[in-house]
């Protein structure tokens, strides 16, 4: 931090020292002296991550606060450095209240950690001070780019349970990330997730090889900025043999009832390539859970007899409720039933 310093005269008559302070505070002077000027920048801070432009599509959350310590009175001028080379200048000339904003534009070219704002007094270029360093994200260029790895790789097809390396080369991105399997068909498919929330350009080195029950396809891995829909990177194309599928069949109810509340049901089920223990689940559409049945039913059963509740749930309609059973310890292995009426 620079400060503006004021000088002070000596004054010898007849042998005595006088110290002239002007504007001492005296009752006839009339006078006073100026505030001295002291500005300490302590805003942004090394702390802050900001993003252009703003990922929630407010453009108040791409507004920067710039925040010093003031004194002195008068204007102040305000700029924008990178790597301590000036990048322009933000505010001409503002007043010099400890506070301003500026909106990240078109100064901001490229990602970095080496930001800083400058705040200068306009009438003592000796007072002003600089920030710390602060990291802006330009998420305009925003970019993924992604590779795999696997056995046999580009002679023969992926192997469910052979082990895939996923990597990933961000740019500009808010560095957390969903790893993801897709289908490569008209429109693709979202099949699953294979890991999320990842955070930094972390490598996904073990991936095991599965389909998550769709079975021998064509499929390509997307790695997704979880806060920018737009940014997202995906691998080239690969075949994939997975055998062995995961199926559930609700046998009964196998008419839409209606069903009254207090009466027993009794729901059947065909099961194959499960872990072995089945959730028994009540929907609303396929969207809408209302109640866990019952929890940790053997696949092998094929039956459970369930006493009929709605849950008092407030649907318009009466006959939209389905069941759904899933496998305890695979969540990609479930099956809807058809839709079932229950009377209020």
């Amino acid at each position: 931090m620079r400060k503006f310093l004021f000088g002070t005269g000596i004054l010898s008559l007849t042998g005595l020292v006088f110290l002239l302070a002007v504007g001492c505070g005296s009752d006839d002077d009339g006078g006073s002296l100026p505030t001295p000027c002291s500005i300490d920048v302590y805003g942004p801070t090394f702390r802050d991550i900001i993003t252009t432009p703003a990922t929630d599509e407010t453009p108040e959350t791409d507004r920067v606060d710039i925040d010093w310590e003031a004194a002195g009175g008068g204007n102040v001028m305000i700029e924008l450095l990178k790597g301590g080379d000036l990048l322009g200048v933000l505010h001409e000339e503002v007043a010099n209240t400890g506070y301003n904003w500026w909106y990240v534009d078109d100064l901001v070219t490229n990602s970095g950690e080496d930001y800083q704002v400058r705040v200068t007094h306009l009438t003592s270029s000796e007072c002003g001070d600089t920030s710390s360093m602060f990291t802006i994200r330009d998420l305009r260029a925003c970019g993924i780019d992604v590779t795999i790895v696997y056995p046999n790789m580009r002679t023969n097809p992926a192997e469910a349970g052979d082990v895939m390396t996923i990597d990933w080369v961000p740019t500009s991105t808010t560095e957390r990330y969903d790893v993801e399997l897709w289908q490569d068909s008209v429109g693709d498919f979202l099949v699953g997730t294979i890991a999320e929330d990842l955070t930094g350009d972390e490598v996904v080195g073990g991936w095991v090889i599965d389909s998550f029950h769709v079975g021998s396809s064509w499929y390509f891995i997307k790695v997704q900025d979880r806060e920018i829909d737009s940014c997202f990177g995906r691998s080239e194309t690969f075949e994939m043999n997975d055998e062995v599928v995961c199926e559930i069949i609700l046998v009964t109810p196998a008419s839409s009832g209606p069903y009254p509340e207090g009466s027993l049901l009794e729901i059947t089920w065909t099961a194959e390539n499960t872990t072995g223990l089945l959730d028994i689940e009540l929907y609303y559409g396929e969207q809408d859970r209302i109640a866990v049945i019952a929890t940790d039913v053997e696949a092998a059963d094929g039956a459970y007899w369930w006493t009929v509740d709605d849950f008092n749930y407030p649907g318009e309609s009466t006959s939209n409720y389905k069941f759904k059973i899933t496998d305890h310890d695979d969540s990609y292995c479930f099956t809807f039933g058809s839709n079932l009426s229950i009377p209020r």
